[in-house]
């Protein structure tokens, strides 16, 4: 989701981390079915993605 993780989640990743000053976050962007797998697997803590089954 090019529009999610270039242009929306950076902004509002920028704005939450003025706040919280000792967050580390790290924002990757992934086919939707690798981030099901990364969520899954728990090396991902949240994932974003359109898929086709509930």
């Amino acid at each position: 989701m090019p529009l999610l993780s270039n242009t929306f989640l950076p902004r509002t990743l920028a704005h939450f981390l003025r706040l919280a000053t000792q967050m580390k976050v790290v924002l990757k962007t992934y086919r939707s079915e690798e981030v099901v797998h990364r969520v899954q697997s728990q090396t991902t803590d949240i994932g974003f993605a359109f898929i086709d089954e509930p």
